[in-house]
């Protein structure tokens, strides 16, 4: 009786096909990890949320809301994720109610520039491929 691999069963995949097949997995699932989601965008905005739904105190440079601001901007790679970002921002806006020119005027106030506003009505599709033409602010 004769014992054969069950990978050699598989019609036309052998062993180096599945190890393949794995390796593209897992970069997939590291690629996606690399994006910020919207639990870690609303965690690293819960320094600004007084000011966001207030408009009272401004974020002063170097405090816990910007360096909230600049970390989340730094994690941020590519429009589609400033597209997820923005999503996720205009979430958090209507759910906590953001005054809407504290919203617009957060990124500013941290040194944060972008060719866009940010505003609870905005059209995140529309986030401009060149999005991050404008200086980028170390994670702090």
């Amino acid at each position: 009786m004769r014992m054969e691999s069950r990978v050699s069963r598989v019609p036309g995949v052998g062993l180096l096909g599945i190890l393949v097949g794995m390796s593209m997995s897992v970069s997939v699932i590291m690629a996606w990890a690399a994006v910020p989601d919207c639990f870690t965008a609303t965690r690293e905005m819960v320094p600004c949320l007084g000011y966001l739904m207030t408009g009272n105190p401004p974020p002063q440079i170097g405090s816990p809301c910007c360096k909230g601001v600049q970390t989340l901007h730094g994690q941020v790679n590519n429009h589609v994720d400033m597209q997820s970002i923005c999503q996720c921002m205009k979430i958090d806006a209507n759910i906590y109610h953001f005054n809407d020119a504290a919203l617009s005027t957060l990124m500013p106030s941290c040194s944060v520039f972008l060719p866009f506003n940010l505003t609870k009505y905005m059209d995140c599709s529309k986030v401009p491929q060149e999005w991050k033409t404008s200086s980028k602010i170390p994670p702090v």
